[in-house]
């Protein structure tokens, strides 16, 4: 829940910035451990192998030791959260509950000392950090051990402290330059478009047509979000301003035309989702024609759900694109369209895992074994990558579990609607019973219609003899170590 409130606070910020960089150095491969405001933007890391990471090896100090592994950041986030304001100098490091704090502790007891104090820090990874995108901080074999293999480390952040710079720009999109984004803008919301005045020089005594209104509606009721399944009906009033007529038998077309975000594409990259066409005798002088055309969601392979689109309407649009002012002469051509109906189509998801088979369910304590993981999406293709942990517990205690491995599977592997990955796993250094769970989505990350069955468990026991317990640093007694181990456990 802790997690899932986050993200959605996070999204609001993230909807508030302007995505533009700043080239502030970092000073230092150190990071400062410092309490979290709950108001400040955080970031989540992930623990991976560093055999699974470019360089991992190496950066981690040497390119012959497969057993590290990393935390890894995505600074990024606050990349584009600051803006031009960025400074790399303003993150810090926060355990946000008990264990993490716990945790954090362990792993500065493995951290060389700061030659300017006697104070152990955390350590980014010079190779593997750039302060822009990525913080990469190398976890060894005596932090695996000092935290039971990375309890606790799910719940280790970073944050940014620094300066945020407000947009300057139109608040259009999310960083994709797409302008897909799901939550609302400020100062931009889902709703029915505008006619829009002329710009251009009076032709006198031809028609003018324009679109008084468009309204969507599902059911008979005007509405802006829509399911991927509905049947979604669009409204146009087309209306002839001027003092001027066409034939009675000709015919006026009107078009509805689809852009992604809230602001209608270039206009070589609008798609044409409906038109009709509107007879001359009933848009004579000062008269109006109002038509709706509805269409189904399903059969627009370029609708996905989880996006907002709009939908500018025009008159007199003979072409989808390079109109080239349509089949009449009118007194203005610049108000054929309206501004942009804006609207969202949500998806209907079921992340579930279906199966964990492992190469041993009775391994040797410290070994690693193969998890082979099936996961299935169901209803709706995901509109993002679907992410995948791994936890470990002792004898099933779901409340007492701790992260060993998470990935992405990604929404192009999903499009059939299931995949498979095999996953190293490094099983737990003692002896004893233990339950092994995959789950996909585990925060929520992809709001889920049905979300029961996200997660799956097998049984684990490790055989064997238990590796000795760390030995303090050199200079260190053992007593600290020894309480935080103890509180763990």
């Amino acid at each position: 829940m802790f997690t899932k409130m986050i993200g959605i606070a996070f999204l609001l910020v993230l909807s508030s910035f302007q995505y533009a960089f700043a080239e502030t150095e970092r000073n230092s491969q150190f990071i400062d451990q410092s309490a979290w405001y709950n108001e400040k933007p955080i970031v989540f890391g992930t623990l991976k192998w560093a055999t699974s990471i470019p360089g991992g090896t190496a950066g981690c100090g040497d390119p012959n030791d497969t057993n590290d592994k990393v935390m890894m950041y995505d600074a990024s986030v606050f990349r584009r959260i600051a803006g031009s304001a960025y400074n790399p100098n303003k993150i810090y490091i926060y355990g946000v509950t008990a264990l993490g704090n716990v945790a954090l502790a362990a792993w500065r007891q493995t951290m060389p000392k700061e030659s300017s104090s006697q104070e152990r820090k955390i350590r980014a990874s010079d190779t593997l950090s750039d302060w822009k995108t990525t913080v990469a901080i190398c976890f060894g074999l005596r932090a695996q051990a000092y935290t039971m293999n990375g309890q606790g480390m799910s719940d280790v952040v970073l944050w940014y402290d620094g300066p945020i710079e407000t947009r300057t720009s139109s608040p259009l999109d999310d960083g994709t330059g797409t302008g897909d984004v799901m939550t609302p803008v400020s100062g931009l919301s889902y709703g029915p478009g505008t006619s829009l005045p002329a710009t251009d020089p009076i032709i006198a005594n031809k028609p003018d047509f324009i679109i008084d209104r468009n309204r969507l509606f599902k059911d008979g009721t005007e509405q802006y979000v829509f399911g991927k399944s509905d049947t979604m009906c669009m409204e146009a009033k087309l209306k002839n301003i001027g003092q001027g007529k066409i034939d009675n038998d000709d015919r006026v077309r009107t078009r509805f035309l689809l852009s992604k975000g809230y602001k209608e594409d270039p206009h070589g990259d609008w798609i044409g989702i409906a038109s009709f066409d509107t007879r001359g005798d009933h848009v004579e002088q000062g008269e109006s024609h109002t038509e709706t055309v509805c269409v189904s969601l399903v059969d627009k392979p370029y609708i996905v759900p989880g996006r907002v689109y709009n939908i500018v309407t025009c008159a007199d649009r003979t072409e989808i694109n390079n109109n080239d002012g349509g089949a009449y002469q009118e007194e203005h051509e610049s108000n054929n369209c309206t501004t942009e109906m804006v609207f969202e189509v949500r998806g209907s998801y079921n992340f579930a895992i279906t199966g964990i088979a492992l190469s041993h369910n009775q391994p040797n304590a410290g070994d690693v074994i193969q998890a082979t993981i099936g996961v299935s999406s169901t209803v709706d293709a995901p509109n993002a990558d679907v992410p995948v942990s791994v936890f470990l517990s002792l004898n099933g205690d779901w409340n007492n579990r701790w992260i060993v491995d998470s990935f992405s599977i990604s929404q192009q592997e999903l499009q059939g609607g299931y995949a498979s990955r095999v996953r190293n796993i490094a099983v737990p250094g003692s002896i004893g019973e233990f339950t092994l769970w995959v789950c996909a989505n585990p925060n929520g990350e992809i709001p889920e219609t049905y979300g029961n069955d996200n997660c799956q468990s097998v049984w684990l026991e490790t055989l064997g003899t238990s590796p000795p317990q760390p030995q303090p640093l050199p200079g260190e007694s053992g007593g600290a170590i020894i309480s935080i181990i103890q509180f763990v456990l």
